[in-house]
């Protein structure tokens, strides 16, 4: 549970980043949201499932240690449609230095969702500097470009050629302070990247300005 207007180490829903103008359409029907984002809805709302208290159990996994998070947000809840009924399973596998999160939901009509987690990682350590100079690989060709209020202009831009070029490891601060226009927008790296078979979007967060 995260009280405070940044939304650090946080499981995010209903709808992780950016809604525009506040609003979504479903079977014809538009439907209304809190703005908490200059005219947009983020992470959910004012009152996101990051300020919700989850139940949770240890489960028993053969991979590690495993707690599971449920949540059940009724239908309306911050202006979004449909019961929804949402699951996190955290496991630390005992033989890999890494945390695994499984995500799944279903819901009693069609909506919208977007769950996902906003921790932040500095791998040198707390109160060790900053991740500048953390080594970073994204296997994405595309990226989401975004407008001046980082909602997403619904263009699939090549990665090539820009400084969101990940395909290689690259230090996350060789780029950052450069003069492109997706940066200034962003404060630094606030965007979807695409990339796979299956177009999967991957989310990464790192700025001057943070979150």
């Amino acid at each position: 549970m995260r009280t405070g207007s940044r939304i650090l180490g946080a499981t995010v829903g209903r709808y992780a980043n950016r809604i525009g103008g506040g609003q979504f359409s479903i079977g014809g029907k538009t439907y209304t949201l809190p703005k908490n984002n200059g005219n947009n809805t983020l992470h959910g709302g004012i009152v996101g499932f990051n300020k919700k208290v989850w139940k949770a159990r240890e489960i028993a996994s053969k991979e590690g240690e495993a707690i599971e998070l449920s949540y059940l947000s009724a239908d309306g809840e911050e202006g979004f449609l449909a019961i929804f009924r949402s699951k996190l399973l955290f496991t630390v596998p005992g033989d890999r230095n890494e945390l695994k999160i499984d995500y799944s939901a279903n819901t009693d009509k069609d909506t919208v969702l977007n769950l996902s987690n906003h921790s932040y990682f500095n791998l040198a350590g707390e109160g060790n500097g900053d991740i500048l100079d953390h080594v970073l690989t994204l296997h994405a060709k595309q990226f989401t470009p975004v407008d001046n209020t980082l909602i997403p202009t619904g263009e699939l831009r090549e990665v090539a050629g820009t400084p969101l070029d990940f395909i290689s490891a690259t230090v996350i601060g060789k780029r950052i302070d450069e003069n492109y226009e997706q940066l200034v927008f962003g404060k630094g790296y606030d965007h979807n990247w695409v990339g796979g078979a299956l177009r999967q979007r991957e989310w990464f967060g790192a700025g001057r300005g943070g979150l």
